[in-house]
């Protein structure tokens, strides 16, 4: 269970996420799935057939840059929980 102070927090750190909503952003995002693969595996053979296991984890973690973004975003746009009110009888 989250403390007020720590929803508060997290609150402020995702806030600026909720900025990236906007039509430019968007384009950005969808600029950032093409060129990073998010859709494609980590692991692509070379010319060769070789694995670079290099190039797999910077693929990796572009992937999981643009996936840590796209979280954030939808996190910052859904409302705060908050506390159900206690039934008095």
């Amino acid at each position: 269970m989250t403390t007020t102070k720590e929803q508060k927090n997290l609150e402020d750190i995702l806030r600026p996420f909720g900025r990236l909503g906007t039509d430019v952003a968007t384009q950005i995002l969808e600029n950032l799935h093409r060129c990073f693969g998010v859709d494609h595996p980590s692991f692509i053979p070379d010319e060769t057939g070789r694995y670079d296991t290099h190039k797999a984890a910077i693929r990796d973690g572009q992937r999981q840059v643009y996936l840590h973004i796209k979280k954030a975003i939808a996190l910052s746009t859904h409302e705060p929980k908050k506390p159900k009110k206690a039934k008095t009888e």
